[in-house]
């Protein structure tokens, strides 16, 4: 007997009713209201981050549209010749179209001769066109007279994950549906159901930590579930970060405390476990970010959705680094990553790139604030006020003959003299004074504008 065709599992558990998709709740109530309406756009344009539904979206929408018997929730019945075609990408109204590979003028022509033919059996023609910001120029200006004014029976749905790279002239014709990521614990909950379904048994830690590698993705949350499951049917955290060859957390905790301690020494016992686990620099530096703005978030007693899934040994790391880091530290780490990023790292070995990155991390442990700097420049500049400064009795004869009548001066009795050496002190201090004072200002500017 042949066995079956093995499906993966983003195909396996893909939504096939609105009910399905996970997350959305809003769009969903958008297009079921149209749908009883009867108030339908000529054109959607469903834009988000990949693996966040934007085809599985349009495929329901397209079935509900066509669906002989609908359910009184409007959610197509899946079991109706329409519904089973659409399903199974074989509807002759339903058609599917990728704009990466039919991005030439020539096939949008080809749309566009076909448009007007009435439909095989269902009551709308849909044409769905994936990744349309591949078209080409003179493809999109074929599109728009199409797009603007299609058959009354015609639907565009038109799927991307770069809008700002879509003319105006066509956003301006396509009722817009925006995507956000995927809430984590709402990806945690599916990726349950599913190991259940497959009899595999995950750890909670295990399930947190991939749906926090998929940041928002359940196509890419799946993805990683079927690697794992591939592996063993029981699954540990720790087996996660050796399967998918991850850098283990710990290492990111052994780095603060490195920083407490101020022992460069562990940064050469850490430097060649974080280069044996990452294939670039950039990915690297993604995690440090990711770990250090969690810190932030700890200091700032913000529960994100990421920090929701912690595990307990994370969340008491995160808790010991109050005691650690002061959040001026932690910004000014933040900014040390961001401008390593876009750095053009020389040919040389990346241990070595990895060895200097955390010198600087750990380097920030004596950096003083922006307002720390503020307050002693402002000190200097109170204490070298004239008010404050004793000068000899030259100067301040001096100071008062600067203030007497140009006649008084000229006469003998009035006459002062500065030695040149008085003169020259007096010299260099307002220079002090004024240097001081221009620098408080431009501090206090910057600090100003990096706060608003």
């Amino acid at each position: 007997m042949q066995s079956k065709e093995y499906i993966a599992l983003s195909r396996k558990y893909r939504p096939n009713t609105f009910d399905d998709i996970i997350g959305h709740k809003e769009i969903i109530t958008i297009l079921k209201n149209q749908l009883e309406s009867k108030k339908l756009a000529h054109a959607y344009l469903f834009t988000g981050l990949h693996g966040t539904g934007k085809t599985t979206f349009a495929r329901i929408f397209a079935k509900a549209l066509n669906c002989d018997c609908p359910s009184k929730d409007l959610n197509p019945c899946n079991e109706c010749p329409s519904c089973k075609e659409i399903s199974a990408s074989s509807s002759l109204d339903v058609l599917e179209i990728d704009g990466a590979s039919n991005r030439g003028i020539d096939d949008i022509r080809n749309i566009n001769e076909t448009v007007g033919y009435a439909t095989f059996q269902g009551k709308y023609k849909v044409y769905i066109i994936d990744e349309v910001h591949m078209l080409t120029k003179e493809a999109f200006n074929a599109l728009l007279k199409t797009l603007e004014e299609p058959p009354e029976n015609t639907k565009f749905f038109l799927a991307t994950t770069e809008a700002h790279k879509i003319p105006a002239t066509i956003l301006s014709r396509c009722q817009r549906i925006d995507l956000r990521r995927i809430e984590l614990s709402l990806i945690k909950d599916k990726l349950k159901g599913i190991s259940e379904d497959l009899k595999t048994e995950i750890s909670d830690d295990a399930l947190s930590l991939i749906a926090r590698i998929a940041e928002g993705s359940m196509r890419d949350a799946e993805s990683l579930l079927e690697n794992v499951i591939a592996y063993s049917n029981k699954i540990s955290a720790d087996d996660i970060y050796q399967i998918l060859g991850l850098c283990p957390k710990n290492l990111f905790f052994e780095i603060d405390d490195a920083f407490a301690k101020q022992d460069f020494s562990i940064i050469f016992k850490i430097a060649p476990k974080l280069f044996s686990t990452h294939t670039n620099l950039n990915s690297l530096i993604d995690e440090l970010s990711i770990h250090f703005k969690n810190h932030s978030f700890s200091h700032l007693n913000i529960e994100s959705d990421e920090i929701k899934l912690f595990t307990e040994e994370e969340k008491q790391g995160f808790e010991k680094g109050k005691s650690i880091y002061t959040l001026d530290q932690l910004l000014e780490i933040l900014n040390i990553l961001a401008d390593t990023y876009h750095y053009n790292f020389p040919p040389i070995s990346k241990q070595i790139h990895i060895e200097i990155l955390l010198q600087k991390i750990l380097s920030c442990r004596h950096a003083k604030s922006g307002q720390e700097i503020l307050k002693h420049l402002k000190s200097l500049q109170e204490n070298m006020r004239p008010n404050t400064f004793k000068a000899p009795a030259e100067i301040q004869q001096t100071t008062l003959s600067s203030h007497t009548p140009k006649e008084t001066l000229n006469t003998p009795q009035t006459e002062q003299k500065t030695s040149p050496e008085i003169q020259v002190d007096l010299k260099e201090q307002v220079k002090h004074d004024t240097i001081m004072q221009f620098a408080a200002v431009e501090l206090e500017g910057r600090l100003n504008k990096n706060t608003t």
